[in-house]
């Protein structure tokens, strides 16, 4: 028995059918796998977009929460400095008041002292007058 042009075409023919069984479902697992590569990454930029909103929200969260901070203190340091004016103008009320005081205060002893300074040396001076003076001459 030799080898005869149809043993050569049956053994083609048979090769073919094995590589068409081979790639037919090859090709199946193929497309599975570009579709399952695919689906990954599909799923991780759907992954990476979905984490990128919430930073995005979280971010925009922490804005929102410095800012209303940010308002409270500026509300709070408003009226601190609104108290802090008050305090002050009334201390300088106050401060004018025992001015005024303390000014009547001395004016008032300054007075009395005139009168007390005049009213002893009236009565030194009568002193004086009335009584004989004791020269010792020795």
């Amino acid at each position: 028995m030799g080898i005869t042009i149809e043993h050569i075409y049956a053994l083609i023919a048979l090769c073919s059918a094995i590589f068409s069984i081979f790639f037919y479902f090859r090709k199946p697992q193929e497309k599975l796998e570009v579709g399952q590569l695919l689906s990954n990454k599909d799923m991780e930029t759907k992954a990476t977009v979905l984490a990128q909103k919430e930073m995005e929200s979280k971010a925009m969260l922490l804005a929102n929460q410095v800012e209303i901070e940010k308002s409270s203190n500026e509300k709070r340091f408003f009226e601190i400095g609104r108290r802090l004016e008050e305090v002050m103008m009334t201390s300088q009320k106050e401060a004018l008041k025992i001015d005024i005081k303390l000014d009547n205060f001395i004016h008032t002893q300054t007075v009395r002292n005139e009168e007390y300074s005049n009213q002893f040396t009236k009565l030194f001076t009568l002193l004086d007058e009335r009584l004989p003076r004791n020269h010792n001459v020795s």
